[in-house]
This record gives structure tokens, sequence and C-alpha cells, in this order.
């Protein structure tokens, strides 16, 4: 087929999608990226108290917090126990192998995070 079938094809296809869902409904995401800004486990556990005392309607929206590499195993079951998600801020392009400082997916899909 000629390239203009396929860019055909691919505005039919994106319409097609952009229809579907369009008709369903949405759930607002929150998410929280922490960067660098906690300087020790004593700053995210006292945000995991703070939060705590914040509920919020899970049917209504979805949290996902972002903390940083070094926090997020120590924080992940708090912050599931809150309703939150957890995801990595960061995660490597070339999964598993000799890469100083990266997160492989493998990894932590290992460790329970999607």
């Amino acid at each position: 087929p000629s390239v203009a079938v396929h860019l055909a094809h691919i505005r039919t296809s994106s319409l097609s999608a952009r229809l579907l869902f369009s008709k369903m409904p949405r759930t607002p995401i929150i998410g929280g990226n922490w960067k660098c800004n906690l300087a020790s486990m004593k700053d995210a556990e006292t945000l995991l108290e703070a939060w705590k005392g914040q509920p919020f309607d899970k049917t209504k929206v979805e949290v996902v917090i972002c903390p940083t590499s070094v926090h997020l195993p120590a924080v992940k079951l708090g912050l599931e126990g809150l309703g939150m998600q957890v995801a990595p801020q960061n995660v490597s392009a070339t999964g598993l192998g000799n890469f100083t400082g990266e997160l492989a997916v493998e990894s932590l899909v290992d460790f329970g995070v999607p």
C-alpha cells in the first residue's frame, strides 16, 4: 500500500481511538514527584504521617507518588496502605546490565512497582 493509504489508516485509527476514549469515564490522576526534596527517611515518615489524616475517594481520583530511588523501598508499603500508587522517578532505557546508577524495569517489577 502507498504512503497515503497508511496515513489514511493511521488517521482513521486515531479518530476511532479518540471517539472510543472520549466516551469512557475518566479518572483524574494526581502525581507527586519528590525530586530530591526529602533529606532523610525521617522526612519521608513525617510526610506519610501527615497524609494519613488526609483521606481521598479512590473511586474518583488516582494518586501516584514518585519517591526518590533510595526512599522507594522504605515507603512503598506505607503509600500503598494509604491507597496511593508508587512509581519510580526514572527508569533505565537499557534494561538489565552494567549501567551505574540506573533502575532497570525488571528490578522494579520484581520489587512490585509497576
